[in-house]
């Protein structure tokens, strides 16, 4: 039996259409690699090429998993949100989670806090980004959670977005307390948002 027609007798239902049409690419590459390899001569090694189209087709068919989106906005964009970004992103890749925060100001400063920049780097986390960013509509649509640090985004979230305010101790008065104030609250939005439902 060819590899083309062995696939096609494997693969079944619905599901698997896409999986074979992938298959389809690969196939004639692997049939080129068995050449003259009979199938009753050695078995194994034709169902491991055949294993091999199907597991590579079913990955290439498979999209990865979007992350939801977690929206950190404080006044300057400088500070607490980016620490906050920082942190929760750090927290989310320690745990394996989908989830991806960005920093956002409501209005928006020429750079980053010099206090937040050395602070983080100091613990090998990247504080982004160096140029804050004002918060639109578009960065809040569809966040998982938008959280805000002494400010108001009222007018530009959309309709539905769950908004929070935090307040910390400020960077500027000291980077190890306003760190830890954050890290507290983010664990506890990880936790809220990774529990059952």
């Amino acid at each position: 039996m060819s590899l083309r027609r062995a696939s096609a007798t494997a693969l079944k239902g619905s599901e698997a259409t896409a999986a074979l049409a992938t298959a389809e690419k690969y196939i004639p590459i692997l049939e080129y690699v068995k050449g003259g390899l009979n199938e009753s001569e050695n078995p194994s090694m034709h169902e491991a090429l055949l294993a091999f189209v199907l597991a590579f087709a079913a990955a290439a068919t498979k999209s990865p998993p979007r992350e939801a989106k977690v929206v950190f906005v404080c006044e300057h964009g400088a500070a607490k949100s980016v620490v906050a970004a920082a942190h929760f992103n750090r927290i989310a890749r320690e745990r394996g989670l989908p989830f991806h925060a960005v920093a956002k100001g409501s209005d928006p400063q020429a750079e980053a806090s010099k206090a937040a920049v050395k602070g983080l780097e100091e613990e090998r986390l990247e504080p982004l980004p160096m140029k804050p960013e004002a918060v639109t509509a578009a960065d809040l649509a569809g966040a998982l959670r938008v959280v805000t640090f002494d400010c108001d985004v009222t007018k530009v979230a959309p309709k539905g977005v769950p908004v929070e305010s935090w307040s910390v101790p400020a960077v500027g008065d000291g980077y190890a307390a306003a760190r830890d104030a954050i890290i507290e609250k983010v664990r506890k939005l990880v936790d809220e948002l990774t529990a059952p439902r």
